[in-house]
């Protein structure tokens, strides 16, 4: 979930980053991950707040992740 804090605080994501925030998650499934699992990003709204849900499709096999350097783990908040 994008938008919820480490300990479960809802903080949303602004309206002006949410299409950003979605190329972000989708480009780093794709070059990031081999084979590429099947997901599907979907906003939900809580309390006015708006969370990215990404959900994975259980895989035939198990993926395997590129070397840490190529990751990207977390963006940090301004």
């Amino acid at each position: 979930m994008v938008g919820v804090e480490d300990d479960g605080e809802i903080v949303g994501v602004p309206a002006t980053d949410r299409a950003a925030v979605q190329l972000l998650i989708a480009s780093a499934v794709r070059d990031n991950i081999e084979p590429a699992p099947r997901y599907q990003l979907r906003w939900v709204e809580h309390d006015h707040k708006h969370v990215l849900l990404l959900e994975v499709e259980r895989p035939a096999s198990v993926a395997r992740a590129l070397p840490e350097e190529a990751r990207v783990l977390r963006a940090s908040r301004g």
